[in-house]
């Protein structure tokens, strides 16, 4: 009875060490988690994700992944921070989560259709040319307005804009129809409403950064902002 005892005890007292892992939400979508027990090493941790995230991923190529350790940077915020392969096992020990990114590719990039919408900064306001009649109650037609491919990267986009026809923003003065805009500079913006309401710009990086850009342009059937810049 007692060796049977001891036996259950000595059973109970290992302890299984698990890891969670968390699939970050993009474009307001919902986080996805996932608990496993905790891999020996950092490529057995992305073999781990891609397959506890299959649902979720593009591409099955572990060199696409990157993982990354939930801390806090100098004034206390919590961040993600990348870890080095080598550091695996010095750093991860299951008591903070993991998060799982998946790298942009040409690969993994989602190709489709967004609907441009123009605009300009003008004495220190924003100005979207929209469609006539358009009642701002109401979410902005998107039949009336230009569709274009996704663009890849800012260089892309920059073409796709200079192509797109006249500019601006319900002006229709001559010079909005004879502006040169060969020179000028651009700014690209995704909109949190289907109003117009309220949009964000592109982080800088985008704009040098392919994979940045890719991270933040808006999804095929979404809203792409283009905002000709004041000289």
């Amino acid at each position: 009875m007692s060796k049977k005892s001891s036996t259950a005890k000595s059973v109970s007292s290992s302890p299984v060490h698990t890891l969670q892992f968390v699939w970050p939400g993009v474009d307001g979508s919902e986080s996805q988690y996932a608990m496993t027990p905790l891999p020996g090493t950092y490529e057995d941790a992305i073999r781990v994700a891609i397959r506890v995230f299959s649902e979720q991923i593009v591409t099955t190529k572990p060199e696409n992944f990157t993982l990354k350790l939930l801390t806090r940077d100098h004034e206390g915020d919590f961040v993600w921070a990348t870890i080095e392969p080598v550091n695996w096992q010095s750093f991860v020990t299951g008591e903070r989560p993991i998060a799982v990114y998946e790298a942009p590719s040409e690969e993994s990039f989602i190709h489709g259709p967004v609907h441009l919408i123009l605009g300009r900064r003008l004495n220190g306001k924003t100005l979207w040319k929209t469609p006539e009649n358009w009642n701002r109650q109401d979410p902005v037609p998107i039949e009336n307005l230009t569709e274009v491919d996704r663009p890849t990267s800012y260089e892309d986009a920059v073409v796709v804009v200079k192509s797109s026809g006249t500019w601006f923003a319900n002006d229709n003065s001559d010079e909005a129809k004879t502006l040169d805009i060969s020179n000028r500079r651009f700014q690209f913006v995704k909109f949190h409403t289907d109003k117009l309401q309220s949009w964000s710009k592109f982080p800088e990086r985008a704009y040098s950064d392919a994979k940045v850009w890719r991270q933040v342009i808006p999804v095929p059937g979404g809203l792409l902002g283009a905002l000709l810049l004041e000289e």
